[in-house]
């Protein structure tokens, strides 16, 4: 059965529903008629909360339900967050805000109507406006906004298609799912931020909760006018200069152009801080009657995602050894529903997003590099796989960006030179050949080793460059073997030059190339599997994502703004030291290409092992 309620359906006893007007990810919003004007002379707009990857319909009642029941708190959360929609916009009036007039349950789910703007949105206009008209929709905007911030509300999802036209064609504010009080408290993880792409500045993209402000809002309507002008959206705030350097709006007024870049600082602090004082900076420009873009726009996209929600919670115990691991990735979650009304998800819900993402389909062809084999004590092999240096874009890029943390962030612009890695995780076999004994809680000769610490790992590093002269060849006498940097890790992830700009390595598709929380079930466990038995990446690496977390030779730090350019090692200082990879206890989204970690250097756990990387000393 649809997804959709029949044309002629009753609700509340009183709307009849006339046309199913459209759908994302979270509601399906109808055209209907009010039973109380008889001559069904008003016309109204209907959202029903549904959750399009988690419920269905029941056939035979219309009813909404739970596809599992392990869902039903999601779902009963999220509604939540539906009613807090209704209740916000109901109590604004403004006539830049729009009218919630009714709210019900109802099969299930719950309803609010609101008043029916036959007119669209912003988003149909976009390269349509002269810059005036341009400029007099982000003044209403900024009208709407000033009754917003004076009731110490952040709307925090302004976007062309958030903004409807009234019947006298003006602007009006819609889809408060987003919003968050200003004083509301993140710690009790009912007040989660949301966001689209393109749309929010970098507090808002690394939840720094304490810098969110008026000035969020702010920078949006900054790039809602980039957009009306350019059908553009402006760049990702990811790099120090991103809008310096890449806002272009040819034959604009100069102070519009003012007006733009200032709202799209990136720090918050160089934004108007007020409604109040960015309509001000807009009056100081003098926009022209004529239209400035002809190129199209960029198309929303109903299955891709535009917005996220963040989420903290208490780390969770380990699954093998039942005890807390002393890590970040098990401390936040968060995930992605699209909407081309606004973005709404929790944490709970969030893998079985992106599990049933449909990414392109594209498997990684080995490249043809250079192989070593060297043999270990009692003649067992390590495999390692040269990698050709050259300069990459570390850090949250392009298909990155939608599901990234705070720490993967700024991109930087890196340059290595050439090292072999190895082509998988050291093994059982291998570690037991260095150091004779067996650490593993998963033992299996073929199996990563894993419960080893990284003060265990340098010490199997030093044992095995004691024997380095009779390992290597003569051209490799001056390397050494260690732990690779994380730039080393994720170029050789990535493909090295041959990426092909995947999620994860060696794909889009997580199943094809790693070992996770998902497909690595033994009886009622989750536990370690052969390596190299997953797809490889470009470069012919396996296991680079999932299996074990792989030690790294950097101390951790939080956030890429310090990062050399050449061959980087990572801060001086620090107690706690950089892992990659993911791991089979881990969900989808840590086994990303640019997802990070961090241990203890005496922390051994199940999930924790590591890679070899050999190159000059």
């Amino acid at each position: 059965m649809t997804q959709f309620l029949p044309s002629g359906t009753i609700l509340a006893s009183r709307y009849r529903l006339l046309q199913h007007l459209g759908s994302g990810g979270f509601a399906n919003t109808y055209l209907a008629t009010d039973s109380h004007f008889p001559d069904g002379s008003r016309l109204v707009a209907v959202k029903e909360f549904y959750l399009k990857h988690i419920n269905h319909r029941e056939q035979k009642t219309g009813d909404i339900l739970t596809t599992y029941k392990s869902q039903t708190p999601s779902f009963d959360h999220l509604r939540n967050r539906f009613f807090n929609e209704a209740m916000r916009m109901h109590e604004l009036h403004h006539p830049g805000i729009v009218s919630v007039t009714d709210v019900f349950e109802e099969g299930g789910t719950a309803y609010f109507v609101m008043d029916y703007l036959a007119k669209g949105t912003l988003y149909t206009h976009a390269c349509k406006l002269t810059e005036r008209q341009a400029t007099d929709y982000t003044r209403q905007v900024l009208n709407a906004l000033t009754v917003l911030h004076r009731a110490n509300i952040c709307h925090l999802d302004i976007k062309p298609t958030n903004i409807l036209l009234d019947d006298d064609e003006n602007a009006v504010l819609t889809d408060f799912g987003a919003s968050i009080l200003l004083d509301a408290d993140f710690t009790t993880g009912e007040n989660e931020l949301l966001f689209s792409p393109g749309y929010a500045p970098i507090e808002q993209l690394c939840r720094d909760t304490k810098n969110i402000g008026p000035w969020t809002d702010i920078y949006a309507v900054g790039a809602t006018l980039h957009f009306l002008l350019t059908g553009k959206i402006p760049p990702l705030p990811t790099t120090p200069h991103a809008i310096s350097n890449d806002l272009h709006i040819d034959g604009a007024d100069q102070g519009v152009k003012d007006f733009i870049r200032t709202c799209l600082a990136r720090d918050f602090r160089q934004r108007p801080q007020s409604a109040q004082e960015a309509i001000e900076l807009l009056d100081k420009a003098q926009p022209s009657d004529s239209i400035l873009a002809t190129a199209t726009t960029d198309e929303p996209d109903e299955e891709a995602p535009s917005g996220f929600i963040f989420t903290e919670s208490a780390p969770t115990t380990d699954e093998t050894t039942n005890e807390t691991p002393t890590t970040k990735k098990n401390t936040f979650r968060y995930g992605a529903f699209i909407d081309a009304l606004f973005v709404l998800i929790i944490a709970g819900a969030a893998y079985l997003i992106f599990s049933q993402r449909n990414y392109p389909i594209q498997e990684a062809s080995p490249s043809q590099s250079v192989p070593l084999t060297v043999m270990l004590p009692d003649s067992v092999p390590l495999h390692l796989t040269q990698v050709e240096g050259g300069t990459f874009t570390m850090g949250a890029t392009a298909e990155q960006i939608l599901h990234f943390e705070y720490d993967e962030l700024p991109t930087r612009p890196v340059c290595l030179d050439d090292y072999y890695i190895g082509r998988t995780e050291v093994t059982q076999q291998q570690w037991e050949a260095i150091m004779g004994y067996n650490p593993s809680k998963f033992p299996s000769p073929e199996n990563p080793v894993e419960n080893v610490s990284r003060q265990d790992c340098l010490l199997f590093i030093e044992r095995l460059n004691a024997l380095r002269h009779d390992l290597l060849p003569p051209t490799l006498a001056t390397c050494r073997f260690r732990l690779p940097t994380e730039a080393e890790w994720e170029y050789a992830a990535r493909g090295g030059r041959h990426a092909h700009g995947f999620l994860h390595s060696g794909s889009n598709r997580v199943d094809d190339v790693a070992w996770y929380k998902e497909n690595s079930h033994s009886g009622m466990k989750h536990r370690t599997h052969p390596v190299a038995k997953k797809q490889p990446n470009e470069l012919g690496l396996y296991d680079m994502s999932g299996n074990v977390w792989e030690h790294c030779q950097d101390i951790y730090q939080n956030s890429y703004d310090s990062l050399a350019t050449n061959n980087p090692t990572g801060p001086t200082e620090g107690s706690t030291y950089a892992a990659r990879g993911g791991s089979f206890s881990d969900d989808a989204r840590g086994q990303r290409i640019t997802d990070r970690n961090w241990f203890l250097p005496s922390t051994r756990v199940p999930r924790l092992g590591l890679r070899l990387v050999l190159a000059v000393q």
